[in-house]
């Protein structure tokens, strides 16, 4: 039996589908782990192979990820269009310096992030991973906790250090649990680095994990996430910008389960007052990314946009597609699709949006029929009352 992710129904009820006893084995206790499969190294081909084998025993499971990618989406008010997936630029030759940064024409804003000690910042993730070879992409959610602490300066001029924390993370059937075998690697590990309030990572990460021997951060592992960026590699400019205003950035950051470098141009798109949050910011990102593994360095590019809340000085939403090649020289590529979502843990666990706004409600939670003494069915709208702004959402029967 599979189901949808835990965390991640929102009070949902998964479907369920039965797998034939006669792949039980074969499908149910793949031998391949995530271990094996070295996601990021030359082991790509192996992983592949391993996925396409699991997604051929299994049937579809409903998609609660993309059900909370589409609500993020919509409390973002983000138009489809604005889908960097559906941008053909992606595939095109990037651009990766702006060599002296541009100012932009029109409006100037000053763009930096406001770092909190008394608010930590939960970023949720929601993304998907496509494979050549493999019919079915694998979807995934992660949740991570980055605390602020031992600051210095105010406003833009700030520096503080951060903590970062991976919480939890589970991914979708056929390929979840060796997904999910992959990031139980990270259980306990803490990564601790300074960052300044545009965005720059001051000098190394310290790495924190299992006490060993060896101690996590001396094992090839630990060592590999001292450069990485802890808050997405967001890069903001330097100086107030107008829009058409465009700067370079080379950073390190974590994509997927694999540990990537790129070097992209970042642009200020638009300026737009939200009626709730005030100034708002869309700035797009395109550029480079290089994978080094085993065999040398896969290369490819990515596009991204972030939206900020200029007033509240926090990110809101950042979504990303990536395409890198399955082996040095292959063209054959990974596609991988992200989707963050920042908010701040306010007093008693409660998580808001970064402009202090709640976060927006999950769906109802589908109720079954009351059954009387008499065999009459209650009907759904009768048995359990509900918001009507609130949409029902309605389970995909099994086929």
């Amino acid at each position: 039996m599979t189901k949808s992710p835990r965390w991640l129904q929102t009070g949902r009820r998964s479907r369920q589908n039965s797998v034939p006893r006669s792949h039980a084995t074969s499908c149910d206790s793949p031998r391949m782990s995530f271990e094996a499969a070295r996601i990021g190294t030359r082991r790509w081909r192996s992983f592949a192979l391993a996925v396409a084998s699991m997604s051929a025993c299994r049937g579809e499971s409903e998609s609660t990820l993309a059900q909370r990618s589409a609500e993020t989406n919509a409390a973002a008010s983000i138009p489809a269009e604005a889908d960097p997936a559906r941008d053909p630029k992606l595939d095109a030759e990037a651009e990766t310096k702006v060599d002296p940064p541009t100012p932009g024409s029109g409006e100037r804003i000053d763009l930096w992030i406001d770092l909190d000690p008394s608010k930590p910042l939960r970023i949720l993730t929601v993304g998907v991973l496509t494979l050549p070879l493999v019919n079915r992409p694998a979807g995934f959610a992660r949740e991570e906790t980055v605390k602020v602490s031992e600051c210095t300066g105010e406003g833009a001029a700030r520096s503080c250090t951060l903590v970062h924390t991976f919480d939890k993370f589970e991914a979708e059937p056929p390929t979840g649990r060796i997904l999910e075998q992959g990031e139980k690697r990270f259980d306990g590990v803490t990564s601790t680095h300074r960052i300044d309030a545009r965005g720059t990572k001051v000098g190394d990460a310290t790495i924190v994990g299992s006490p060993g021997p060896p101690s996590f951060s001396e094992t090839a592992l630990g060592k590999s996430l001292v450069p990485v960026h802890r808050l997405g590699c967001l890069r903001l400019p330097s100086e107030p910008v107008a829009v058409g205003a465009k700067w370079s950035d080379t950073c390190t950051f974590f994509l997927g389960g694999q540990i990537a470098r790129q070097d992209v141009v970042w642009e200020l798109t638009a300026i737009s007052d939200d009626p709730a949050s005030g100034k708002r910011a869309e700035l797009s990102l395109l550029g480079k990314l290089v994978v080094a593994d085993d065999d040398g360095e896969r290369s490819g590019v990515i596009e991204g946009k972030l939206y900020f809340f200029v007033d509240a000085h926090a990110p809101h939403i950042y979504r990303a597609r990536a395409k890198v090649a399955l082996g040095t020289g292959q063209k054959l590529q990974t596609e991988t699709t992200v989707n963050l979502q920042f908010g701040h843990v306010e007093e008693a666990g409660v998580v808001t949006r970064t402009d202090g706004q709640p976060m927006p409600p999950p769906p109802p939670r589908p109720v079954a029929p009351v059954v009387a003494e008499d065999g009459a069915k209650t009907p759904e709208s009768a048995a359990t009352p509900r918001d009507p702004a609130v949409p029902v959402v309605k389970a995909t029967p099994p086929r």
